[in-house]
C-alpha cells in the first residue's frame, strides 16, 4: 500500500483512485461520515465546504457547497445507496461543475484495514465514458489528490490533538442486555439519566438506534435544561455501538464515543472510548468519572432486571 494516489480505469465508464492511510478504518469511515469531520478536508487545496447537510442513512440526501480559492462555488448532491459501517459505502453523485453530467454517477468507496492502515479505494462508475472524460478534464483527479492530501492530515489531528477517555468493566450480564440497555429509553432512564444517578428531572429520552438515527436525551437541572444529542453511526448489536456526542447550543466539533462489547465466561466486558474536542480537554478527567459513574449505575440496573 502507498500513501501515492493511485488512478485506474476499471472500465471506460470507471475512474478507481486508490490511497492508503495510516488510520484505522473506522476513524477514516468517520471522517466520510460526519459533517463535523468532512469540513476539515473535503474538497481540493485551499477550498472550503461552506455547506455541509447529510442524512447519513441509506435513502438519506447529502449536498455538498464548495467555495474554491478563487471564489467560485460548486455544487454536489447525492443519495446514500448503501453503508456498512467501517467497510463500504455507496452513493450517488451529480458533480458539480460538471454541466454535461446530467445522470448521477454512482460512487463506491471500501475501507480495507490491514494492520491499523486503511486501504481506501473510491470508484466512481459515470452514465458514460464521455462524462467520466469530461470530469476528468475538469480536474477531478488532481482535487481528490488534495482531498486525500487533506484528509491524512485531518486523521492525524483527530489521533494525537483530540483526547481519548476510556472506561473499562466487567458485567454479569449477557453482551445483547448490556447493548439493548444503551439504546432503550426506559432502560436508560434507570442509569444514564434522572434522579437514581443525579439530581435531574428526565424531560424525553427519545432514540432511533439506527445507522444514521438520532437521539436526544433532554433533563432539567438547577441549571436549566439541557439536551444530549448525537447520531448512531455504527450499530451492530450485541458487539459494538458508535455514535457522536454533544449538547445543543455548546458543542461545535462533535465528540464520539464507541461501545465495544466482548461475551466471556463472567458475562461481558465492556470497553468505552470517548474521543473528546481539543477545547474540552481540561474536562476529560469529569468525562470520565461520569462514565464510570454512570456504568456503575448501569451494572445496579442490569442485576435488578
Amino acid at each position: 500500500m502507498s500513501p501515492t494516489l493511485q488512478v485506474t480505469h476499471p472500465s471506460p465508464q470507471e475512474l478507481r483512485l486508490t490511497r492508503e492511510f495510516a488510520a484505522a478504518s473506522s476513524d477514516v469511515f468517520l471522517a466520510f461520515a460526519l459533517p463535523t469531520q468532512l469540513r476539515h478536508w473535503w474538497g481540493c487545496a485551499g477550498s472550503t465546504l461552506t455547506t455541509c447537510d447529510v442524512d447519513f442513512r441509506v435513502g438519506g440526501k447529502w449536498h455538498f457547497g464548495l467555495t474554491l480559492p478563487d471564489s467560485r462555488q460548486l455544487r454536489f448532491d447525492g443519495e446514500y445507496l448503501e453503508i456498512v459501517p467501517s467497510e463500504r459505502l455507496v452513493h450517488t453523485v451529480h458533480f458539480g461543475g460538471s454541466e454535461a453530467l446530467q445522470a448521477p454517477a454512482i460512487e463506491t468507496v471500501v475501507f480495507a484495514e490491514r494492520e491499523s492502515r486503511t486501504l481506501l479505494e473510491t470508484t466512481i462508475r459515470y452514465p458514460s465514458q464521455a462524462q467520466r472524460e469530461t470530469d476528468e478534464n475538469a480536474g477531478i483527479v488532481q482535487g481528490s489528490e488534495e482531498a486525500y492530501e487533506r484528509l491524512e492530515h485531518w486523521l492525524a489531528t483527530w489521533q494525537t490533538a483530540w483526547p481519548r477517555v476510556r472506561v473499562t468493566r466487567q458485567f454479569a450480564a449477557p453482551a445483547a442486555n448490556v447493548f439493548d440497555a444503551w439504546v432503550t429509553p426506559a432502560a436508560l432512564g434507570q442509569w444514564m439519566f434522572g434522579p437514581q444517578v443525579r439530581e435531574e428531572e428526565i424531560l424525553h429520552l427519545q432514540t432511533e438506534a439506527v445507522t444514521g438515527g438520532r437521539f436526544s436525551f433532554r433533563v432539567r437541572r438547577s441549571v436549566g435544561e439541557i439536551d444530549h444529542v448525537g447520531m448512531y453511526v455504527e450499530v451492530r448489536r450485541p458487539q459494538r455501538l458508535v455514535f457522536t456526542w454533544g449538547v445543543v447550543g455548546h458543542s461545535t466539533d462533535e465528540s464520539v464515543v464507541t461501545i465495544d462489547l466482548q461475551e466471556n465466561a463472567e458475562g461481558c466486558e465492556l470497553q468505552l472510548t470517548h474521543v473528546i474536542p481539543p477545547q474540552w480537554a481540561e474536562y476529560a478527567d469529569r468525562t470520565q468519572a461520569g462514565w464510570q459513574t454512570m456504568t456503575t449505575a448501569l451494572e445496579k440496573f442490569l442485576g435488578r432486571n
